[in-house]
C-alpha cells in the first residue's frame, strides 16, 4: 500500500462552474470561476532558474478541459506547468521542451510537482508524492525577461476553473522522499534551496522571504466551511465530540481506484475502513483528544495494505484538514501525528 500520508482537509465545497471540489488542504486558497485570475510575482534574480536545478510544487483541484496555466514565465521560451485535459504538463525550455504525463484527477484536490535536476538532467513529474513520469532533457533550463504568473503564464494567459493552495519555488530538484515529508505540512521558515512559499492564506505573500505578489483579475480568495458535526455514512466516517471529524479515503492500485467504504461498527473515537470486500478491513483510523498533554487533537492510522492510501481528516468546527498518504509497495505502517490539530479545545 502506498506510503501513508493523513489528509485533514476542511469539508468545504467549493462550487468550479457546475463542478464539486472536496476540501481544502490548507486554510484558504486562491479560487476561480471563470475569466482570467492570477498572482503576478515580482521579478526578481531568486526566480530565474536559468541553468539550474528546480522544483515546482501546488496543490490543485481544477476542471480538466483544454490547457490551462498553474503557473509559468512564458511558455515559449522558459518554464510552465499547467493541466492539459487531465493531465500534467510542463516546459523547461520552451515549447520544444514539452512533457506530459501524471493523470490529476479533475475538481479533487490533488499535489502536484515538477523538478529538474541540473546534474543528472533529469525532467521528473509527481503527482500526489508517486513519481508519475521522468525524462533526460539535456537542454537544461533556460530564462525569460517575463516574471512568473501564478495561475497564468504571460504568453499563455488560460487561467484554470479551480482552486490552487501551497505553491513552493525551490532552487533544487527535490527527491521523492523530501517531497513526501512536507506534502501535507505547511512551511512558514526558510530551508536550504527554497526560494518562495505561497500560501495564499487570504494573501498574495510570499511567506518565507519578500518576493510577494498581488492578486489580478477575476480570482478570490476562499475559506473552507465551518460545520457543527457529521453522520456516519457509507464512505464517511465521523467521529470525536458530536462527530466533530470526519474521516474519509480513496485507494488506489496499479490498474484501478476507488473510494474506502466505512465498517459498520465505531466508537466514538475510532472506526474501520475496507477497499475491495466487506470481508477484507484494510484501515484502522482514531482521533484522539490530547489537549490536556500538549494542546492538540491526535490522529493515529494503521493499515493491511501496500497499495497508494489517501486518508482525509477534517476538523469540521475549525474548518481544517489535515490529508495522509500511504505510497504504492510500502506497508502501511502505523502513522501516530500527535500534532495533527492545534484547534483545542
Amino acid at each position: 500500500m502506498k506510503a501513508l500520508v493523513l489528509r485533514v482537509l476542511v469539508s468545504a465545497v467549493l462550487l468550479l462552474s457546475a463542478a464539486v471540489a472536496s476540501a481544502q488542504p490548507f486554510r484558504s486558497w486562491l479560487t476561480n470561476v471563470s475569466g482570467h485570475g492570477y498572482i503576478q510575482l515580482p521579478s526578481s534574480a531568486s526566480l530565474n532558474f536559468s541553468g539550474g536545478s528546480f522544483t515546482f510544487e501546488a496543490w490543485v483541484a481544477v476542471q480538466g478541459s483544454g490547457c490551462t496555466s498553474l503557473a509559468g514565465n512564458s511558455f515559449t521560451t522558459a518554464q510552465w506547468i499547467g493541466i492539459c485535459g487531465n493531465e500534467l504538463r510542463s516546459y523547461i525550455s520552451g515549447s520544444s521542451s514539452q512533457y506530459t504525463i501524471g493523470s490529476v484527477p479533475a475538481n479533487d484536490w490533488t499535489h502536484v510537482a515538477v523538478t529538474y535536476d541540473a546534474v543528472t538532467k533529469l525532467h521528473s513529474h509527481y503527482v500526489d508524492g508517486e513519481l508519475v513520469g521522468q525524462r533526460t532533457w539535456e537542454a537544461g533550463v533556460t530564462a525569460s525577461p517575463a516574471a512568473w504568473r501564478i495561475f497564468s503564464d504571460i504568453s499563455y494567459e488560460f487561467t484554470p476553473v479551480g482552486a490552487i493552495d501551497e505553491v513552493r519555488f525551490w532552487n533544487v530538484a527535490r527527491t521523492r522522499d523530501q517531497i513526501r515529508s512536507r506534502i501535507n505540512r505547511l512551511i512558514t521558515a526558510a530551508q536550504p534551496g527554497l526560494v518562495a512559499v505561497y500560501s495564499l492564506d487570504a494573501t498574495a505573500n510570499d511567506v518565507v522571504g519578500s518576493l510577494h505578489g498581488t492578486k489580478n483579475g477575476s480570482a478570490n480568495y476562499l475559506n473552507g466551511a465551518i460545520t457543527t458535526g457529521c453522520t456516519t455514512s457509507t464512505n464517511t466516517l465521523c467521529v470525536g465530540p458530536s462527530g466533530r471529524f470526519a474521516l474519509s479515503a480513496t485507494w488506489k492500485t496499479a490498474s484501478a481506484s476507488g473510494v474506502a467504504k466505512v465498517v459498520p461498527y465505531q466508537t466514538s473515537d475510532s472506526g474501520l475502513f475496507t477497499f475491495f470486500s466487506d470481508s477484507n478491513w484494510e484501515m484502522t483510523v482514531k482521533v484522539l483528544n490530547g489537549c490536556p498533554v500538549n494542546t492538540r487533537w491526535w490522529v493515529f492510522a494503521s493499515g493491511l495494505t501496500d497499495q497508494h492510501v489517501e486518508l482525509v481528516v477534517t476538523d469540521q468546527q475549525h474548518g481544517e484538514t489535515i490529508r495522509y498518504f500511504n505510497y504504492f509497495g510500502q506497508p502501511f505502517n502505523l502513522n501516530s501525528d500527535v500534532d495533527a490539530f492545534a484547534t483545542c479545545p
